[in-house]
């Protein structure tokens, strides 16, 4: 059975947008309670992940499937009441793309995958797509005070999920952070994570569940000279080297069975055991994955 899928954009009440005649979506025309500018950039954002979802067909004609996303921005009320509408609505979203994520890499996974019509490798690109639209979206909505990226708060969106899937009796869920983010939330070390692995032993409970990220810190050059038309080094003196790495908690002991220094604790603190060395080359989210199950 052919399985639809629709994203319905509301950016502003009614009266203040206008039809453009694609998908059923809107556009902004002009509102005096909200944004415009803030509109203009969500709904341009929004409608560049639509376009992503419907530009693979094959995906969503292929029995597994169906999703329906409904993206309200923006309600009639004022002030913070709004403002908090319109976080709401980019909340929701990033919740509901996760079954789309959930879907493309358990199949880009499994050897289901190898009777779609979709090759692997169109998976992962659709997944890495669908992220990074995301991503804009949060970051448009933050650069207008809308959303808080900072991790320490909790209403903060300092990262959000980009799938889940198992592999023999590991189950692994994958984080995507907005924007580069200090590893330890208290005090830069000038380590900062972009993306972060829970890894969890379906079977085995006396095994904790694992984390492991991605992340970045600018070295000294020793080689600065011959490196200038690198884009990697900043000012000629520093180079920014990636590498894959297992959080490993310090303070509170992770073995105690004293609550006490768990309520004390107001962050955790804890090491990065560095396991894999990328070099000076970002990867992509997906290269990122494979070298990390790998």
């Amino acid at each position: 059975m052919l399985l639809w899928r629709h994203l319905l954009v509301h950016m502003c009440p009614a009266g203040a947008w206008r039809s453009d005649g694609w998908r059923g979506a809107s556009s902004p025309s002009s509102c005096s309670s909200c944004s415009l500018r803030a509109k203009q950039m969500a709904y341009k954002t929004a409608s560049s992940v639509g376009r992503v979802l419907a530009g693979h067909n094959s995906l969503f004609s292929s029995g597994y499937f169906y999703y329906f996303v409904k993206f309200s921005v923006c309600s009639c009320r004022q002030g913070s009441l709004e403002g908090e509408a319109l976080a709401a609505a980019v909340l929701s979203l990033l919740h509901t793309c996760q079954p789309y994520f959930n879907y493309v890499e358990s199949t880009a996974r499994s050897t289901v995958s190898q009777h779609t019509h979709l090759p692997r490798v169109q998976l992962l690109d659709f997944s890495e797509q669908l992220c990074d639209r995301l991503e804009q979206l949060v970051l448009t909505f933050a650069s207008y005070n809308l959303l808080c990226l900072d991790e320490t708060e909790p209403n903060g969106v300092s990262h959000f999920c980009i799938g889940q899937f198992q592999l023999s009796r590991l189950r692994m869920t994958i984080f995507r952070y907005c924007k580069p983010t200090p590893y330890l939330a208290q005090g830069d070390t000038g380590l900062y994570k972009c993306m972060r692995w829970n890894v969890e032993r379906l079977r085995d409970k006396q095994q904790k569940d694992k984390d492991y990220f991605l992340c970045y810190e600018d070295i000294p050059n020793a080689h600065a000279d011959a490196d200038k038309d690198n884009q990697s080094v900043s000012n000629g003196s520093m180079v920014r080297m990636w590498s894959i790495g297992q959080w490993v908690q310090v303070y509170p002991d992770p073995d105690t069975e004293d609550i006490c220094d768990w309520i004390l604790c107001d962050v955790p603190q804890a090491d990065y055991d560095r396991l894999l060395f990328l070099g000076s080359d970002e990867p992509s989210c997906c290269s990122a994955l494979q070298k990390c199950v790998c």
